[in-house]
């Protein structure tokens, strides 16, 4: 035997072994992916959510979100006081994948909601600040992990991803749990390896965002093409949608485009920023309301929207009419 045949099959030996350690941590993350935080587990579920909300009796309402919605809508209250206002029976989903904006819910509605045929009667959007703008930064490996399937690759790079590095990290996390999962298992990692690691990164970011807020900016004006497209998927299934202006810790505003734009697709719009009972004391952080917060913002949301939504499919009938231009 040559020494460059034996060199080979040790070479060999060595990229099969390599390749099985790949598959094999490519099976465990499969499997333990739960685990590596709560919000994938709410990921999970969200086939359950829309089973459950679409198989029960009478008008079907889904929130989506990010933690916000968590925080700030309980469902159980929501229904209750719609209850009182003579409206229902409701049965109220709730999606709320963390650090998400309207790329992850264009894309989460579609694939969990529209594609499987479980839609609800009425859409609600919960957002703050930029969540709306197409400027929002896409989160490629999330968008193939969890929100999109092949069929939404011409889609998604044709209006979404554009440059070569956000497609390439997408079909990478479209393939592999390991790859689409490495930002979630470094956190993990040193949050067991550092003290107060989380907590830091956290006061970091908030430091950074400051910084930041100083600086003079000279923006183009923001544009709302992927909120178009989510009103039109939702109007093309017969499904309202209702957007809401969260609260937070510190004032934001607000851009009036966001308003006129959901309001020319004949859709609604509710600026619920300000409420009374909500306060800066109201908030666990700058973004989470605590659980007294939630009950009062629960029961304003619901008495608002049951007086000024059209509820009644009849009602939703009428009000859509507005949409292009019919």
């Amino acid at each position: 035997m040559s020494l460059s045949t034996s060199s080979f099959r040790n070479e060999l030996k060595v990229v099969l072994v390599v390749a099985l350690v790949l598959l094999a941590g490519e099976g465990l993350m499969r499997v333990y992916e739960p685990a590596l935080s709560l919000d994938v587990q709410h990921i999970r579920q969200i086939p359950e959510i829309s089973r459950e909300m679409t198989e029960s009796q009478g008008t079907r309402v889904l929130f989506i979100s990010n933690s916000m919605l968590r925080y700030g809508i309980d469902p159980a209250i929501f229904e209750k006081e719609m209850a009182a206002q003579r409206l229902g029976p409701l049965r109220v989903g709730r999606v709320f994948p963390d650090a998400t904006a309207l790329p992850d819910w264009y894309y989460a509605f579609k694939y969990y909601f529209v594609e499987t045929n479980r839609l609800p009667d009425v859409l609600i959007v919960c957002f703050a600040a930029k969540d709306l703008e197409d400027d929002h930064p896409l989160e490629p490996a999330r968008l193939a992990h969890h929100y999109t399937a092949i069929r939404d690759i011409p889609e998604l790079f044709s209006q979404d991803l554009h440059d070569f590095e956000g497609r390439a990290e997408f079909l990478l996390s479209d393939v592999s749990a390991s790859y689409a999962n490495r930002t979630r298992v470094r956190t993990r990692v040193l949050d067991n390896l550092i003290p107060y690691y989380r907590e830091s990164v956290q006061d970091m970011n908030r430091a950074l965002k400051s910084a930041k807020k100083s600086e003079p900016e000279a923006a183009a004006a923001p544009t709302y093409e992927r909120l178009e497209r989510l009103m039109t998927l939702a109007h093309n299934h017969n499904v309202r949608v209702i957007f809401v202006a969260m609260p937070l810790r510190e004032e934001y505003a607000l851009d009036p485009q966001i308003q006129r734009t959901v309001e020319a697709a004949g859709m609604s719009f509710f600026d619920f920023r300000s409420v009374d009972g909500i306060d800066r004391v109201s908030f666990i952080d700058e973004m989470h309301l605590s659980s007294g917060g939630a009950a009062v913002y629960s029961h304003f949301v619901a008495r608002q929207l049951a007086e000024r939504f059209p509820w009644t499919a009849t009602a939703r009938k009428e009000s859509a009419k507005v949409f292009a231009g019919k």
